[in-house]
């Protein structure tokens, strides 16, 4: 099964994705991850990336499919894989369209004002790195309920950035969206607000069976 998650930071997708590769085996695949793990390993791909990287440049589309490729090569995405993160751009999904067969694009459609909650409410522990967040049971913005260590609100947790992050997310993934529904690949699913982890992977799962996916 080769699938791709779409979904804006706090809609879900990390925790979808753990429940999918917990119940199917392949692995979650992040281009974050293959660029820090070939820098680090010093592949010839790797220090590719690495002079943009290190330049605060974009790694170029045709670079980031080669060492996507690269990876999905190895043994574990023998029975598939997900994708998470990818493709970013039009242009990276016309190209995987081309190397790739994917089964099925899953978007998790959540409304900006319930990002905003989710992530607005995340508070840090400095000293444990404990997340809290304003709907937990004990939280309290004097101390962290784990450690008694003094939390705090990340900037980038703060409205304004999420606002923009998610005008950022629109754009980007408004023509990607459809070249995939375009394909018949697209499966959206609606985050309500009080959609747990489970309950949207009941969803996913069922549409799974339905479609023979394994």
């Amino acid at each position: 099964m080769k699938l791709i998650l779409i979904a804006p930071s706090g809609g879900g997708k990390g925790s979808l994705a753990e429940l999918i590769v917990k119940d199917f085996g392949i692995p979650n695949i992040s281009t974050g991850d293959i660029f820090r793990k070939n820098i680090k390993e010093g592949t010839p791909l790797g220090l590719k990336a690495e002079s943009f990287v290190n330049s605060g440049k974009w790694v170029p589309d045709e670079l980031t499919i080669e060492l996507l490729l690269d990876r999905l090569q190895h043994g574990d995405c023998k029975n598939g894989f997900i994708l998470d993160g990818f493709p970013r751009t039009l242009n990276q999904a016309k190209v995987l369209a081309e190397k790739v067969d994917i089964d099925s694009v899953i978007e998790l459609d959540i409304t900006d004002g319930l990002v905003m909650k989710r992530l607005g409410g995340r508070w840090m522990c400095k000293k444990c790195q404990y997340i809290w967040n304003t709907r937990f049971e004990g939280f309290t913005k004097d101390k962290c309920g784990k450690c008694g260590g003094e939390i705090y609100q990340r900037d980038d947790d703060k409205e304004e950035f999420i606002a923009k992050r998610l005008r950022q997310y629109r754009d980007a993934n408004k023509d990607i969206l459809n070249f995939y529904e375009e394909k018949g690949l697209l499966f959206t699913v609606p985050i309500g607000r009080e959609y747990m982890p489970t309950d949207t992977y009941g969803v996913v799962s069922a549409y799974f069976k339905r479609k023979g996916l394994k």
